[in-house]
């Protein structure tokens, strides 16, 4: 199953694991990158720090809602599923 070809140029993965997304840098990565632009996340452990993101936000910004509007949240429950999304 080679599914590395579709994905595009100029994309990022960067895998949020449930164990380690309150210390990791993804939260810090997704509201930079909020910041900027949309952003996709796909979450295959149920474990998206909306919170976490938000408050990120906040410290740079004042327009919460309409930022955290760029992050679109993609969940997987099987690996069948995140091989469908990628």
């Amino acid at each position: 199953m080679d599914i590395l070809p579709r994905l595009r140029l100029g994309s990022l993965i960067a895998p949020l694991v449930p164990h380690h997304s309150r210390t990791s840098f993804i939260p810090e990565l997704i509201a930079e990158l909020a910041l900027l632009g949309p952003v996709t996340v796909l979450d295959g452990g149920n474990c998206f720090p909306a919170y976490r993101i938000a408050q990120l936000i906040r410290r740079k910004s004042l327009q919460v809602d309409s930022i955290s509007k760029r992050i679109i949240v993609r969940r997987a429950f099987t690996c069948y599923q995140m091989v469908n999304l990628l």
